[in-house]
């Protein structure tokens, strides 16, 4: 249970450093005038497609920097991480009531992929160095 709770807090602190992240990758970006839903689905998404990679790089450290050495430990943070990235947005979609444009483009889901893969991935490259 310990575990359990160390990766959820880990998973919120986790969350904050993609939520600055999905910012600055964001600044160079012109934004429409006019937002018509089209628009700001396109924003959105292209604002999650951008955030993927340095989401990855972000939770490759975490990863080393917890020790991460098992499988299990590995797998065990992929799905408590992906789950508090999917229960955010999925809150903040509810609250600004525009869930279906967060979840209806597939940037969402190429960022959830990201948190998802890294643990492993960090466990697989260790293994092969």
């Amino acid at each position: 249970m310990k575990k359990i709770l160390k990766d959820f807090l880990f998973g919120l602190l986790l969350m904050f450093n993609i939520t600055i992240c999905k910012f600055l990758v964001t600044l160079p970006f012109e934004m429409p005038m006019d937002f018509t839903n089209e628009n700001y689905s396109y924003v959105i998404n292209r604002e999650f497609l951008v955030t993927s990679l340095p989401a990855l790089v972000i939770t490759l450290i975490y990863t080393r920097l917890l020790k991460t050495k098992t499988k299990a430990d590995a797998l065990r943070k992929s799905i408590i991480w992906t789950i508090v990235v999917i229960l955010n947005y999925s809150l903040i979609g509810i609250g600004n009531d525009n869930f279906k444009i967060i979840f209806g483009g597939w940037g969402i889901y190429s960022l959830i992929a990201s948190v998802f893969i890294a643990p492993i991935l960090s466990l697989y490259i260790r293994k092969h160095n």
